[in-house]
């Protein structure tokens, strides 16, 4: 299942963003969407991973990449950091957790989200925009639809993924024969 990931960044940006945790939120959902990355790697983000002045999110790990930011992402990952506690900085975790008393910490240290809140935060913001049943999963495979759609071949998606071999990418084999079947169908008629 996939969603078009413009109607909901677009939805995302009448948002406010008055309150550190609204930024976060707000940051955190806009680098889902834009990197197709999965939970996990977003809680793990750090500020040096993140190149505010070319755009650009790092992510290392198995499969090192880097991925260009739409420039509301940039803008607002950039709000973040300048909302971030001096502590917060220290520890340079991009996404700090909350709970209903304020940033979670361990003494002055701040702990950054967990990737179950991450799973939960997404479900809630997005049904509350309207986009009932949106997963972090779903904005994978919509991120994929997406760069399929703008042109990018199956190794810069599975680049961008993260992904070494081929065989994890196979699950989108038969979505990209559909989204070709559909543009050849429709090219046809119009020529």
């Amino acid at each position: 299942e996939t969603i078009d990931l413009s109607a909901l960044a677009n939805a995302l940006g009448g948002l406010p963003r008055n309150s550190p945790l609204a930024i976060r939120n707000f940051a955190l959902f806009s680098v889902l969407i834009d990197t197709g990355a999965g939970v996990s790697e977003v809680a793990q983000l750090r500020w040096s991973m993140v190149d505010l002045a070319a755009g650009v999110v790092r992510f290392a790990g198995k499969a090192e990449r880097e991925i260009r930011l739409r420039p509301t992402t940039v803008e607002v990952l950039g709000e973040l950091k300048r909302a971030a506690s001096p502590g917060d900085a220290d520890a340079e975790l991009c996404f700090v957790g909350y709970n209903r008393y304020g940033p979670i910490r361990i003494g002055k240290r701040p702990l950054g989200i967990t990737s179950r809140g991450i799973e939960i935060l997404v479900k809630s913001l997005a049904s509350s925009l309207g986009f009932e049943r949106v997963t972090p999963r779903i904005l994978r495979h919509s991120a994929v639809v997406a760069w399929y759609r703008e042109g990018a071949d199956e190794a810069e998606i599975q680049r961008r993924l993260g992904l070494k071999t081929a065989y994890s990418f196979g699950i989108y084999a038969p979505i990209f024969s559909k989204i070709d079947a559909k543009s050849k169908s429709s090219s046809g008629a119009t020529s």
